[in-house]
């Protein structure tokens, strides 16, 4: 009888061991994958996308190619007038492969209070722009849009990360999707700063071809 007990709780034993075996294996796998996942890293911004205040799901790879200016926007800015440079410059560089792109955004001032519905209106009516616009976005904390996790990560933008301070922060990429140069809210889109880089960068591009 004893025997036999002890052969049980050897059984027991055996099968606790194999199972914990098992499951610490499985485990095991589980976190090498995430770690795996967690170190990929987007190489461009061709390799995401946005969606437009008419709810449209545009990649950024359909700008492969393209000269871009990202912008952070706000309806009721001091800044908001840039609106006005960002549509005369999209109209200046409109027979060129050039791109602006808005991103609407109430983290700073509680100056973006509208819905998308509201925005559109605002830009169509009060500036007229042509240019596309994302939906309203977070460019900063735990909700922020991969676009801008991508632009503000030193890992992913080492030259021109950091994070956005104000409306109307711009981003020029060039056109293999890489960050190329970075400006304040001073700067207006139609600088001269601003106007030579993308002469500059559109050229490099028609020497290549």
């Amino acid at each position: 009888m004893k025997i036999t007990v002890s052969i049980i709780l050897i059984l027991i034993t055996i099968f606790a061991v194999t199972k914990a075996l098992a499951t610490t294996q499985k485990a095991n796998v589980l976190t090498a994958s995430n770690i795996k996942s967690s170190n990929q890293t987007i190489k461009s911004i061709h390799d995401l996308e946005f969606t437009t205040l008419l709810g449209e799901t545009i990649p950024l790879s359909t700008y492969k190619g393209n000269v871009v200016l990202i912008v952070n926007t706000a309806s009721h800015c001091g800044f908001t007038y840039q609106y006005k440079h960002l549509q005369e410059l999209y109209e200046l560089f409109k027979e060129e492969p050039f791109e602006v792109i808005g991103f609407p955004c109430n983290q700073f001032g509680n100056q973006e209070p509208g819905s998308n519905e509201d925005i559109k209106e605002f830009c169509d009516i009060r500036y007229r722009t042509t240019f596309p616009m994302s939906e309203k976005i977070n460019v900063s904390g735990n909700d922020q849009s991969p676009i801008y996790k991508f632009l503000t990560s030193p890992e992913t933008n080492p030259n021109f990360s950091g994070p956005i301070n104000w409306n109307f922060n711009k981003f020029l990429i060039n056109q293999e999707g890489h960050v190329i140069a970075r400006f304040g809210s001073l700067e207006k889109p139609t600088s001269r700063k601003i106007k030579k880089l993308i002469k500059t960068t559109l050229a490099d591009s028609n020497k290549i071809n």
